[in-house]
């Protein structure tokens, strides 16, 4: 029968009958040179071939029981076996799986129905989709809009540094007196804007909600969707004015 391939070999009818060949001469030489070949091809002056002798035919007067011939043989080679080197088969461990568990399958959790508000630019990275931030802005006299709603009809007159240094205090003792804790760090940051951002929405502690990309100028929206929720920014410019920000979701 046939007995599967085996690298190196090649199961055919060749010229010593059916059996693996080795289809590498130097190889098959080397393997019949130890003595270790079965049925092979090998040049014909690197071993000579295994001969019978047979001794001449006896006189008439020898007894005609008598045997007539006789062999002389070098001893044979020990036939190779093509799989004894190769690895012993392993048996596969079966996993027994009672009846009962088969019949009642592990229950999957439940799926949430909620899409997050994240999508996957590369492996291992996510960004938002949308950020919630607070903010206070204080205007200054080269401002878009130079009045604030708490003196209506009234333009700004402080200067670019002077909004700028403000920002910047007001981020100092943010930062120095609710460093341990984001809960007490957005109530201060909401009560501030509520005393001084130029904006309206200090109304609701400079709350702006939920927004997207391409809502806000480019700067702040830069900064914003930068932010780590709970962090505040350091001076953002925006032709609105100079701006503290701080992501809350």
């Amino acid at each position: 029968g046939f007995y599967g391939a085996r690298p190196g070999y090649a199961f055919k009818l060749g010229a010593r009958g059916l059996g693996y060949y080795l289809e590498d001469r130097a190889t098959a030489s080397k393997r019949h040179d130890l003595e270790k070949d079965g049925p092979g091809i090998y040049p014909a002056s690197s071993k000579p071939v295994v001969e019978e002798t047979t001794r001449p035919s006896p006189p008439p007067h020898e007894e005609s029981g008598a045997t007539t011939t006789s062999s002389s043989k070098r001893p044979a080679p020990e036939r190779f076996n093509p799989f004894d080197d190769l690895p012993p088969p392993t048996k596969s461990a079966k996993t027994t799986t009672d009846k009962a568990d088969r019949s009642h399958p592990p229950a999957m959790p439940p799926q949430s129905t909620t899409r997050p508000d994240v999508r996957v630019f590369s492996p291992g990275r996510f960004e938002a989709t949308r950020v919630r931030c607070l903010h206070v802005v204080r205007k200054h006299r080269n401002s878009r809009n130079p009045t604030t709603w708490r003196v209506p009809g009234v333009k700004v007159s402080r200067s670019v540094e002077d909004a700028t240094a403000e920002v910047a205090e007001m981020r100092r003792r943010l930062v120095a007196a609710h460093d341990d804790s984001d809960e007490k760090r957005r109530a201060a940051f909401e009560a501030l804007a509520r005393l001084k951002s130029d904006c309206t929405s200090a109304r609701k502690g400079g709350d702006l909600g939920f927004f997207k990309r391409g809502t806000m100028t480019p700067a702040f929206e830069e900064v914003a969707f930068r932010l780590q929720v709970g962090e505040i920014s350091h001076v953002v410019q925006t032709a609105s004015g100079a701006h503290l920000i701080m992501r809350i979701a």
